[in-house]
């Protein structure tokens, strides 16, 4: 069939961009050379490694995966522990439903009671330390103290007078101390998995180039904990050049493929900017910074219109919570 005379010829700008993306894409799918490099996720508590084993009869490089779990009940433990009170801040808050709330709080005030019944008729039930076991007693006390308090109030129609910001503030050092606890503990379970995996697989890791992806949810990527221990470990300051945060989202296929992403990035960083981490930021961002300040100082930006509200009194109204239902 004779080619449409009428059509026009290709953009040779646009085929150029085609040419550019076609060979980024295969040169992402070819960085990761499996004999010199391996992969280590770090997902909940579980390690996968992905390696890559000797050539099979064909001459291909098989990639093995293998699991590493580990268990923190601590680490649970004292974070049910502060969700106690937290969970009575949640039902109360910005609350419209009465009845929902009300339900809510007694339903919750009778696992408190059980808790407190089991925290006083075992010893020590959940294995923490006569510290933790201490601190923690007193929380559950405390807070089956304000929860009464509510629910009463709530038969009453009132809540005028209960302060739950004040009670919550009084918790933090106990908050505080299992945070620590937690924390370390989850570090110390992290360590002892990671040395076991450079003990077992010694074969697989000795001579290579090992890329640890921690993956989580969004929000608390900047500090991740697990984050940190693998930058402490690979004496790195930032992100990048062998440790990375993954959303969770990925799927294991997608976080070889993220990893290669970051390599390729590397290469192209390197070779233009001499800085192989300046393609795992916007490389649009110092332009913007210059453009956007220029903005500013000429009034141009709507910032009257979108800040307004940021004109009240300092009493952080944006993140103040009605603690108590208000009820017209």
């Amino acid at each position: 069939m004779a080619a449409d005379k009428s059509s026009p010829p290709p953009d040779p700008l646009d085929s150029i961009n085609k040419v550019f993306t076609n060979s980024y894409a295969a040169l992402k799918s070819r960085v990761i050379d499996w004999a010199h490099n391996s992969v280590l996720l770090l997902s909940g508590s579980q390690f996968v490694l992905f390696h890559g084993e000797p050539p099979n009869q064909d001459g291909e490089v098989v990639i093995a995966r293998e699991t590493f779990c580990f268990s923190v009940p601590l680490f649970h433990t004292l974070k049910s522990f502060c969700h106690l009170p937290l969970a009575v801040l949640a039902i109360i808050s910005k609350q419209n439903d009465f009845k929902q709330a009300s339900n809510d709080l007694a339903d919750l005030l009778r696992q408190t009671v059980a808790l407190s019944d089991k925290l006083s008729d075992e010893e020590n039930p959940y294995l923490m330390s006569p510290a933790q076991l201490e601190r923690n007693a007193v929380l559950v006390s405390e807070t089956l103290v304000l929860i009464r308090e509510l629910v009463i109030k709530f038969s009453q129609g009132s809540l005028a007078d209960v302060d739950v910001s004040h009670f919550l503030n009084h918790l933090r050092p106990t908050f505080s101390a299992n945070m620590h606890d937690a924390t370390q503990c989850c570090l110390q379970a992290i360590d002892e998995t990671f040395r076991s995996i450079l003990t077992r697989r010694r074969q697989a890791l000795v001579g290579r180039r090992l890329h640890v992806v921690i993956s989580g949810e969004h929000m608390p990527e900047e500090d991740n904990m697990a984050l940190q221990y693998f930058l402490t470990a690979f004496n790195q300051d930032t992100e990048g050049d062998g440790v990375y945060y993954a959303t969770s989202k990925y799927s294991e296929e997608e976080i070889i493929n993220f990893v290669a992403q970051h390599i390729a990035d590397g290469i192209v960083g390197m070779s233009v900017f001499d800085d192989g981490n300046v393609m795992h930021k916007d490389v649009l961002a110092p332009a913007a910074k210059r453009i956007l300040a220029r903005w500013k100082a000429d009034g141009r930006l709507p910032m009257h219109e979108m800040n307004s509200y940021r004109r009240q009194p300092k009493d952080q109204a944006r993140w103040n919570c009605p603690f108590v239902i208000q009820r017209s």
